[in-house]
């Protein structure tokens, strides 16, 4: 009769082997759960800040109907670009609607910039048809590098303003909109 010498060892080694590539699998999507958590945040801080600004618009009607928080259509900052000076009022503690409505938008774009890397924002729209606030935010900061087939030089289907947006920098912003009547 023959003995069978190193079965065993072989059995273990081959049950080694299915381990580690059962935990490299499970490493992998812990990685995807964590990237889709970090989208599923932002997007909540995009809808609280977003929400936050409507509150503003409404508690301004006024300034709203004469359409300070329409401003002209701007262009996303780039990441490291400077702080834009702060709008006052012209006479302290005495604002006008239009100098509410700066400020407003001034400080809410502030605070998307500290609560999201990238974040920026913008609002269009009248009492009338509506306002369109859209939040800006990149996504480089939740994944790390593009697809070995995605180009960098193309803005995908993020529903953003395209024109608002430069191809070749900002090819990892993401937008959230929100749609809200006064």
């Amino acid at each position: 009769m023959y003995k069978q010498r190193g079965a065993g060892l072989i059995e273990v080694l081959i049950a080694l082997v299915i381990t580690a590539f059962s935990l490299l699998g499970l490493a992998g999507l812990q990685m995807t759960a964590l990237r889709h958590q970090k989208v599923a945040h932002y997007r909540a801080k995009a809808f609280t800040y977003s929400h936050h600004l409507a509150e503003r618009v409404r508690s301004n009607l006024r300034g709203a109907r004469e359409g300070f928080y329409s401003p002209a259509p701007q262009h996303y900052p780039p990441l490291h670009s400077g702080r834009p000076e702060t709008p006052t009022c012209a006479i302290a503690f005495v604002c006008t609607h239009a100098e509410i409505a700066a400020i407003d938008i001034h400080e809410w774009r502030i605070a998307l910039r500290h609560a999201m890397t990238g974040g920026w924002g913008e609002i269009s729209g009248s009492p009338l048809t509506g306002f369109v606030i859209m939040v800006y935010f990149r996504e480089s900061a939740i994944r790390t590098g593009a697809a070995p087939n995605e180009s960098k030089s193309t803005i995908k289907n993020t529903q953003c303003r395209s024109a608002a947006l430069n191809p070749v920098t900002d090819h990892d912003v993401r937008c959230f909109t929100m749609l809200f009547t006064p």
